[in-house]
């Protein structure tokens, strides 16, 4: 498997586990994780795939695995970014939708941190643990490198 595969794989299991979960729950009972994991898709689910689109497309367009990794330690910040579009969005719907209740900056502010805060902090994770694994499968061969790199 060549670098760029193995890297836009990886953007497919932060959807792919909570469904997998969910799937596994239905047979066994939903648990507090599984529904840890269904909620994150509902509440960054949408701004996900549109980042993951865009990261894909980037990691295409890359010449090296060092600038895939460039960007692919970027991507917690880059994805923070697609998280604030989404929250604005959902602000705005929310405050169209019901003219009664007004939202207060302090009402989007929150969530927007929290989600900044721990999605980062998720992020990183994950590429750890998504670099762990590329070291293995280099390691055992079984990622392609160019050697012009």
């Amino acid at each position: 498997m060549h670098y760029k595969t193995f890297y836009r794989l990886s953007l497919l299991l932060p959807v792919l586990m909570p469904v997998l979960f969910y799937l596994l729950s239905l047979r066994v009972g939903a648990d507090k994780f599984t529904n840890l994991l269904l909620s994150s898709l509902v509440v960054g689910g949408a701004q996900y795939l549109v980042f993951a689109a865009a990261m894909f497309y980037l990691i295409g367009r890359l010449a090296s695995l060092k600038k895939v990794k460039v960007l692919f330690w970027c991507s917690p910040l880059i994805y923070i970014v697609f998280g604030a579009a989404g929250w604005h969005i959902a602000f705005y719907v929310w405050e169209y939708s019901r003219p009664m209740y007004k939202l207060s900056l302090d009402d989007a502010l929150g969530p927007f941190l929290f989600f900044a805060i721990f999605g980062s902090l998720f992020g990183y994770v994950y590429c750890l643990v998504i670099e762990f694994v590329f070291q293995m499968f280099k390691m055992n061969e079984w990622v392609s490198i160019n050697k012009e790199e």
